[in-house]
Parts: structure tokens; C-alpha cells; sequence
């Protein structure tokens, strides 16, 4: 493998990956085939991530945004992990905001939410804020939502997790006008509370992680039917700790347990088919993995809080259980 160049500081390579996880977790065999690409662990060798809370990536340009919260700032990346572009993110009010989430859309344009705001910032491709939308306004519901993470499907609509007043997914059309809340209300299983990553899969369907809801992973039609979900809050392969970034890739939904340490692949019916990582520092490691992002293709992107690393994984054609 060669060598990450660029102004972000390498930290490690990495090929064949086997991560032993708690004694929870039976060792997943079939994660030997996946790689990691690289580590990063800052944007130059002297200011590393700090808190660092999402990543996302723009398929159609490779284009990897980290919401480096602790610093402030969007750092963008190529899929080289070389730093393209950073800048600084404020508040209404001019102080330093605290970036949750950044998502580039079709046009170039940039979402943005904040841990300090109840607005949507809308940036150009430099980050300069154009327009500040409030989630609570779109959507017509009376008192504070908090807009959280950010994705985007193949037609263009744009889907919010806001938490608040009520919790749930606000959908936007590509002019990001409103077009309904998705918050599965009247299904004992369904009902968003506390929503910590959003992702679009293949087929369409709106694919969300909630630590406070009945199921770990629920999915959602465009339209906003609940279609079921998986995973409970307690020990077993199938379950989580505290379910946080979720993405797609040909099927697998793939998981981030921030509490266990490891990312889980999983088939659309809940059942483990393979898993990343495992306590540590090393490369391949996790320490609090919080988001997880895909190029589109094969390309794995895993954010981790208190390792503060972003790492690239390059994943198996096809994925084999093999407990």
C-alpha cells in the first residue's frame, strides 16, 4: 500500500483486519477480507481533530466532510484522505458554532448543522452561510427542533433528523422546501426519540439509528411508513450498546456502536454479518465510532469521537457469515 500524502498527518496503514471486540461479540471470520485504506488524525500534524462528531461523503465527487466539532470548522477531504479545503463555521450571533453534520448537495451547496443552533445554515461551496433555515418553521411545529444529521438520496431529496418538541426526519426537496416529517408516531416500535444517524439504502428506504427508540435501527419509506427495524438495546450479536452512524453498501447496513467499540454489518433483517473494529488505537481499532459514511461504492468512511481518527476501509465484494 502506499503512503497517504497531503498536509493531513498519516497515522497508520493497514491490511487484512481482524478485530477482536468485548467477549459479547463472537470474532466476525469474514472481516478478514476487508482492508483499511488509511488513518487520519487531523488536518495538519499539529491541530488533530478535536470531538469531532460526522462524516459524509458526496458520491458524486468523492469529496469526504468532517464536522470537526471541538475545532469549530468543516475540514474536507479528498478519497486520498488529503486535506482539499477547511473553514471555520459561526453562529447567528458571530461566535464559533459547533458543526454537527455537513452535506454537500447537487449544486454544490452546503448543509450544515450545529450542536449551538436551532437553524440549518446553507453555505456556499467556501462555507460563507447564504441562508439560515429553522427546521420548527418547515415543519410547522411549535417550539425548539434541534436539526442533527444529514442525507441525501439518488433524487435529490434531502432528509434532517431534528430532535425537540417532537423527534423525527424532516424531507426536503432539492430547493429544500418541506415536504413531510417522517417520525413513525403511532407505532410502538416506530417512534423516533432520539435520532444520532440517518441513511438512504438502495431501495429508497430511510434508514435511522435511535439509542432512546424501542429499536435500535429503524427504516422508513419516502413516503414515511414505517417498514420495521432491528436490533435491541441489550447484549447479543444482534443488538447495540448505543447505535450512532449508520450507511448503506449493497445491502449491509452497516452500524456504528459507539459503547462496543465496532461497527456491525448487518442484512436487512438484523442479522450480523460481519463487524469492524474493536477497542484500540491502532489502525483498524476504534475508540467511540460515532458516524460512518460511503463513496457510493465500496468505500467505508468510520469517524471516531474519542479516538479522534477519520479511517477509510475498503470492504469485501461479498460479505459471508460465517458464525
Amino acid at each position: 500500500m502506499r503512503l497517504v500524502s497531503g498536509t493531513a498527518k498519516v497515522v497508520a496503514l493497514c491490511g487484512a483486519l481482524v478485530a477482536p471486540v468485548e467477549a459479547l461479540e463472537p470474532p466476525p471470520q469474514s472481516a478478514s477480507a476487508n482492508s483499511c485504506a488509511w488513518v487520519i488524525q487531523g488536518v495538519t500534524p499539529t491541530q488533530r481533530f478535536r470531538d469531532p462528531l460526522s462524516v459524509t461523503c458526496d458520491p458524486a465527487t468523492g469529496e469526504v466532510f468532517v464536522a470537526d466539532t471541538g475545532n469549530h470548522e468543516i475540514t474536507i477531504f479528498d478519497s486520498n484522505g488529503t486535506l482539499r479545503f477547511r473553514f471555520p463555521h459561526f453562529l447567528e450571533n458571530g461566535e464559533p458554532g459547533s458543526p454537527r453534520c455537513a452535506l454537500q448537495l447537487a449544486d454544490g451547496r452546503l448543509l450544515i448543522t450545529d450542536a449551538l443552533s436551532t437553524a440549518i445554515s446553507v453555505a456556499n461551496a467556501r462555507g460563507e452561510v447564504m441562508q439560515r433555515i429553522s427546521p420548527a418553521a418547515l415543519a410547522g411545529v411549535e417550539g425548539r427542533l434541534s436539526p442533527g444529521y444529514l442525507a441525501r438520496d439518488g433524487q435529490g431529496f434531502v432528509y434532517v433528523t431534528v430532535s425537540g418538541a417532537t423527534s423525527g426526519v424532516l424531507m426536503l426537496d432539492a430547493s429544500l422546501a418541506f415536504v413531510r416529517f417522517i417520525h413513525g408516531q403511532g407505532h410502538a416500535d416506530g417512534e423516533l426519540t432520539s435520532p444520532t444517524g440517518i441513511a438512504v439504502g438502495g431501495d429508497g428506504r430511510v434508514i435511522v439509528t435511535d439509542p432512546g427508540a424501542t429499536l435500535a435501527v429503524l427504516s422508513f419509506s419516502p413516503e414515511g411508513e414505517f417498514l420495521g427495524g432491528f436490533g435491541r438495546h441489550e447484549s447479543g450479536r444482534d443488538n447495540f450498546s448505543f447505535p450512532s452512524g449508520v450507511s448503506w453498501i449493497d445491502g449491509i447496513i452497516w452500524v456504528a456502536d459507539a459503547v462496543r467499540q465496532v461497527v456491525k454489518g448487518m442484512d436487512p433483517g438484523g442479522h450480523l454479518v460481519t463487524m469492524l473494529g474493536g477497542k484500540g488505537t491502532g489502525a483498524g481499532d476504534m475508540l467511540y465510532p460515532v458516524s460512518v459514511a460511503t463513496d457510493g461504492g465500496r468505500r467505508l468512511y468510520v469517524l471516531e469521537r474519542a479516538g479522534a481518527r477519520l479511517q477509510a476501509f475498503d470492504l469485501a465484494e461479498k460479505p459471508v457469515a460465517s458464525f
